[in-house]
């Protein structure tokens, strides 16, 4: 599991890198890793296409962040991605996400405005969250 999170962290930061961003000082970031089950007859590419174009975009409109996806390429990630939320700093980060995790009353909002794409995502698939880890740039 540490070796997953630490291989998601440096695709994470190599592509904001080569993407000519800055991970600003006080930022915050977060990584998720999901394993995946497909429903019977669909592609795990296919729910991948559609949390990248579809569900993470709408998610990240809400809540005012920036979120990438990464796809696992190995047989340790197989049918795993890593999810990487980047927020402008902890305190808006703290808007939508409480400490255990849960969502805030905001969190709770921005989730209800994508409860069609999450409902559309279900009738693809199943994920388990496997891991997440907060991380606050210094």
């Amino acid at each position: 599991m540490k070796k997953i999170v630490g291989i998601a962290a440096a695709f994470l930061l190599f592509g904001l890198f080569a993407g000519a961003q800055t991970i600003e000082k006080g930022s915050l970031i977060s990584i998720h890793t999901i394993e995946l089950t497909a429903h019977q007859n669909i592609p795990v590419d296919r729910i991948i296409n559609f949390l990248e174009n579809e569900l993470y975009p709408a998610f990240a409109k809400e809540l005012g962040c920036e979120i990438k996806l990464m796809k696992g390429l190995n047989r340790e990630t197989e049918n795993k991605i890593g999810v990487v939320y980047y927020y402008s700093s902890k305190q808006h980060f703290n808007r939508f996400w409480n400490d255990n995790g849960d969502p805030t009353e905001e969190g709770n909002k921005a989730l209800s405005h994508v409860e069609h794409l999450r409902v559309e995502f279900r009738e693809l698939g199943e994920s388990k969250i496997l891991a997440i880890q907060d991380w606050s740039v210094n």
